[in-house]
């Protein structure tokens, strides 16, 4: 492969990244809240939602950690005693 098609296609590859990341990160930063309403869990129950929780309780170091990573760690008021982020 020539030096110069080498540095076309490294281009390309660079800008279809940069695009999808963009998609990512538009997609994270949504400022509207997800709408509540029903859900089923993997037990096949129905949870009904009425409103958005206000209160967080983590069950998992990982989740703890994932929900100070997203900025929801003014909402956590709850963790195990394995926790220790942050």
């Amino acid at each position: 492969m020539s030096k110069h098609r080498w540095i076309s296609v490294t281009a390309v590859a660079c800008l279809f990244l940069l695009v999808a990341v963009g998609f990512v990160l538009i997609g994270c930063t949504a400022t509207e809240p997800r709408p509540v309403g029903a859900f089923v869990d993997d037990l096949g129950r129905s949870v009904n939602v009425d409103e958005l929780p206000e209160r967080i309780i983590s069950l998992a170091p990982s989740s703890t950690e994932l929900l100070f990573a997203l900025g929801l760690g003014d909402k956590v008021v709850g963790v195990t005693k394995h926790c220790d982020y942050p």
